[in-house]
């Protein structure tokens, strides 16, 4: 279905595939002004997925992190249907 969309809107990128290189590109792709660093991005790429003992949870994110990710997220989501409002709130118990 998103590939319908054409190149210039939707791409495609497996985790199995992503080197820092297709990072790179896709970081671009996306508008992303200020890449990760090749360190980052290894250690990303390095890491199980679902296993998120060196991330952050959104519980744990600053405003300014709520801001950033609202920017890159939003209007995609948007598109697509997804409620970001409780992205733009801090959590607390």
């Amino acid at each position: 279905a998103f590939q319908s969309l054409g190149p210039k809107r939707c791409r495609v990128q497996k985790l199995e595939n992503l080197s820092h290189d297709s990072y790179s590109d896709l970081a671009a792709f996306l508008g992303a002004n200020t890449p990760l660093p090749k360190a980052d991005v290894t250690q990303l790429i390095e890491s199980r997925p679902n296993a998120f003992s060196n991330l952050p949870t959104t519980e744990q994110w600053t405003a300014t992190d709520r801001q950033e990710v609202l920017r890159h997220v939003a209007p995609v989501a948007d598109a697509l249907g997804y409620d970001t409002a409780h992205l733009g709130e801090a959590h607390h118990d």
